[in-house]
């Protein structure tokens, strides 16, 4: 009956480890050796009944310690979160990384439901259902503390994003441009407010965004895409041409070099029309 219990524990043990609850496993290998000690024959001959129902209570109790401890200890505050929480929203950056959104959202869900003040949390559970395509459950996860306190750079940005993926693009511009003012470095909040610049039809504000990433990162392709996108929709044909022709040196990949030689061709068969026409 001992074994049974042990059994039980290791079964927990090693399922605490792999999820990252290092005090709760502590807890569980206390308690199974506690177990052990109490069940091994010399010290059962010294504390424990020899015979009768006491025996049985005794061996009952055994296998009962392990296992009520190992449960009842988050209960009891001896781990209401993984020990070592920095760890815990690693893994969850890695489990996001590597596409397992399902194991990501498991883990964030227990984390969050003990820990629902640590904002990192609720930034990265935004992030595993911005990944699966659910904005509104990344929008949700983030409004649920948007009254009570002030959003940071990234938590705007997954939020706009949220926006973005809903076709909302006025109000994901309004939040980008919250996250911009709080870190002008987020590459990716200048990238997307590019985009929404251009589905608005404000072509002047996303010459502006666009052209400050392009400044930013000269090295990015999508940047002078989509400069050039800005510039080709107010026919600046020359403009355009340029920042294709810097995207075209950085060498992209096959589908967006398409993507820039059939712009390309675009703008100069416009460029030649306007040409014609003046003469």
């Amino acid at each position: 009956m001992v074994v049974a219990g042990i059994v039980v524990v290791i079964g927990v043990l090693l399922h605490s480890l792999l999820s990252g609850w290092e005090a709760w496993a502590g807890v569980c290998l206390a308690a199974g050796a506690m177990a052990a000690v109490l069940g091994c024959p010399p010290v059962r001959r010294k504390l424990g009944p020899q015979n009768g129902r006491k025996r049985s209570a005794y061996n009952l109790a055994l296998v009962a310690l392990p296992v009520v401890l190992a449960l009842a200890a988050p209960a009891a505050g001896v781990s209401s979160g993984p020990q070592n929480l920095d760890r815990a929203v690693k893994k969850s950056v890695s489990l996001l990384a590597a596409g397992d959104l399902d194991r990501a959202e498991q883990l964030l869900k227990e984390l969050l439901a003990q820990h629902p003040d640590v904002p990192q949390l609720r930034l990265n559970l935004s992030s595993v259902y911005l990944r699966g395509k659910q904005p509104e459950k990344a929008a949700g996860v983030l409004g649920e503390v948007k009254e009570y306190r002030l959003f940071n750079a990234s938590e705007l940005f997954n939020y706009a994003l949220a926006y973005y993926q809903q076709g909302e693009y006025k109000e994901a511009l309004i939040n980008l441009q919250k996250a911009l003012q709080q870190d002008p470095g987020l590459v990716e909040g200048w990238l997307y407010a590019g985009e929404c610049a251009l589905r608005l039809e404000d072509y002047k504000a996303a010459r502006y965004y666009s052209g400050q990433l392009a400044e930013m990162e000269p090295q990015l392709t999508l940047a002078h895409v989509q400069l050039a996108r800005a510039h080709l929709l107010v026919m600046d044909y020359r403009e355009t041409l340029a920042e294709l022709e810097k995207a075209l040196e950085l060498e992209p990949e096959a589908a967006l070099r398409q993507e820039i030689l059939k712009l390309q061709q675009e703008a100069g068969y416009y460029r030649s029309r306007t040409a014609g026409s003046g003469n």
